[in-house]
């Protein structure tokens, strides 16, 4: 029996090893999105990385079950992430690049309440202020106090 076997990682992605977001309200963007529809409903599972604050890069992902009891997270949502929905019926509008805040809570374990997980509580709209200190922080930008001279040289 040989102990050695073939594999091949063209066009495979590494993982990236990272701060998974601790309790707090972190400004976020959707990295990834992902639709599954082949249990008893569909499930929408999101990636998001913090993009200002101490934990910048961070990550942590969100399984959002969409049932009958869900439709107000799902309104959230959309609220946070500044979707427009339309009226009646729709599908699933992608949120993907999209920024909001993600509060996120410690739960404890299902099979071992001594064990806590972080995991998304809720989300919030983007103030205009935040977004602009998340750009300066990704630019590793400041900002110049205005001396009244708007000539540089």
């Amino acid at each position: 029996m040989s102990d050695s076997f073939k594999l091949s990682l063209d066009d495979v992605e590494p993982w990236k090893g990272g701060v998974i977001l601790r309790t707090g309200t972190h400004p976020i963007r959707v990295v990834e999105e992902e639709v599954k529809l082949d249990g008893d409903h569909p499930v929408v599972l999101l990636t998001l990385e913090a993009i200002g604050g101490d934990e910048k890069g961070g990550e942590i992902r969100d399984w959002i079950h969409v049932t009958e009891k869900t439709l107000g997270r799902i309104a959230q949502i959309y609220e946070a992430f500044k979707v427009e929905v339309p009226a009646g019926e729709f599908s699933w509008i992608p949120v993907k690049g999209k920024q909001a805040k993600a509060v996120v809570r410690e739960k404890p374990g299902r099979d071992d309440p001594s064990k806590v997980f972080s995991e998304v509580a809720s989300y919030v709209p983007l103030a205009a202020g935040d977004a602009v200190d998340a750009i300066k922080e990704g630019f590793n930008a400041s900002e110049v106090a205005d001396d009244g001279n708007d000539i540089p040289f």
